[in-house]
């Protein structure tokens, strides 16, 4: 079950990675290089929150597991992905599939291996 542990938490960090990335495109639109640099760190916060916290929760399985679910949620709610499935299938499998799985891993592993103690 570690291993499966070590999987979702390298499929987080890709998702995050992700959103890092996909956030490059605002240095196509007009303004200066500040609004533009102002317009990357706002795309990118999700990113860098998804990171950060996969990070700093790495022990704590259960509340990382309630963060990734609740993050699948609002990435739901957040990209409209109720409205027009169909054509939204490539986020739907990047995004919130990926973070609620691996929500319901690590408070499967919480439940099962941790007895409630933190490693």
């Amino acid at each position: 079950m570690k291993e499966t542990i070590k999987v979702f938490r390298i499929i987080i960090y890709i998702v995050g990675v992700f959103f890092l990335v996909m956030s490059f495109s605002v240095f196509d639109l007009d303004g200066s290089i500040w609004e533009r640099v102002g317009g990357y760190l706002i795309n990118s916060s999700p990113g860098i929150a998804l990171i950060l916290i996969n990070y700093f929760l790495r022990k704590r399985h259960l509340l990382l597991g309630i963060i990734l679910i609740l993050a699948a949620i609002a990435s739901i709610m957040f990209f409209d992905l109720y409205e027009n499935i169909i054509d939204k299938i490539f986020v739907i499998l990047f995004v919130p599939v990926p973070l609620f799985a691996s929500g319901i891993i690590y408070i499967i592993y919480h439940t099962k291996y941790s007895d409630g103690q933190y490693d």
